[in-house]
């Protein structure tokens, strides 16, 4: 008993860790790319949403892997799924690309799932796989929008000074609310499924904060040039537009419980402001790579998954 919770504190640690280091450079990728704020200056608000978004509201996706993807909670599948999204993890980290760890945890609760032969909510998992299929268009044509909308307000400003420190002021306070929802829905998802086996939620919360540090601090570098420098070169009213727009969908969705990812609607948002300024700064082969993650991230998590229960069943068979 002692062992199978110090395994998965263990793994809770790692996932976190890897989750931070891969995901929530996005959130401040935008800005830092700009040159607009310092990421010294993200990362404290980075700490700061993350654990309000995961105390607050984190709860309302705790039940969509367990109880809502599959009917109940083991410690052999809490395993599976957390070594399968860290393998996922660990190889996009690797290829410095953003993938979507919600995309990779419910890929391998569905490959959990099929080998098992559990009951699964196919109705959920179908709702799951549409809203990840329109969310990147919803929130692109969301931010062309409010991209509108904030320059013409932008343009009653005339003081430049003003406006560059004003730009400064909102583009911290929105790091912080992306930081929230991060928190909110994807380590909200993450929790669900070690709540059931780890019922101190203090110890969680905990492990999710050092493992936050750990990431953002040593590992997260590389993807934050991916996302910030090389997709779009965005002004800071861009800047401000992609990441309320991402941030507003994120929460969105989290009322709802379902499980949208960083990084999706905020390449959406990105392409959304790449378009309205007639695509000529986007990398389109940096953009491609992304999508393309986003994509391969649960049909790998669910080959993995199922892999792992293969080798598992010949193992002890």
């Amino acid at each position: 008993m002692i062992f199978n919770s110090l395994l998965l504190i263990f793994l809770s640690f790692i996932i976190y860790m890897i989750l931070s280091a891969n995901n929530a450079p996005v959130i401040f990728g935008a800005s830092v790319g700009s040159g607009f704020i310092k990421l010294s200056q993200a990362t404290k608000m980075i700490f700061l949403g993350i654990f309000l978004g995961a105390i607050l509201e984190g709860g309302k996706l705790a039940e969509t892997i367990f109880g809502g993807i599959l009917p109940e909670t083991t410690l052999e599948t809490t395993l599976i799924m957390t070594i399968t999204t860290i393998i996922v993890l660990l190889i996009a980290t690797f290829f410095r690309l953003p993938v979507p760890v919600s995309n990779s945890l419910i890929g391998a609760a569905i490959g959990i799932g099929l080998m098992n032969k559990a009951s699964m909510n196919w109705n959920l998992i179908i709702t799951i796989i549409i809203l990840w299929m329109i969310v990147p268009f919803f929130t692109s044509f969301l931010s062309m929008i409010i991209g509108i909308v904030v320059k013409n307000v932008a343009f009653l400003i005339k003081n430049l000074l003003i406006l560059s420190c004003l730009y400064s002021r909102i583009s911290l306070l929105l790091s912080f609310y992306l930081a929230y929802v991060l928190g909110a829905n994807t380590f909200g998802l993450i929790n669900g499924i070690y709540e059931p086996l780890m019922p101190n939620v203090w110890l969680n919360f905990i492990i999710l904060g050092l493992s936050s540090f750990i990431g953002i601090h040593f590992l997260s570098r590389g993807v934050t040039e991916s996302v910030g420098e090389k997709i779009v070169n965005l002004s800071p009213l861009m800047v401000f537009v992609v990441q309320f727009s991402g941030a507003f969908v994120i929460h969105l969705f989290t009322q709802f419980k379902l499980p949208v990812s960083l990084v999706q609607v905020l390449i959406g948002s990105t392409l959304g402001i790449g378009f309205a300024k007639r695509i000529v700064l986007l990398n389109k082969k940096t953009v491609l790579s992304v999508l393309a993650g986003s994509i391969f991230a649960p049909l790998l998590g669910t080959a993995i998954s199922c892999f792992i229960i293969l080798v598992s069943y010949i193992l002890w068979s």
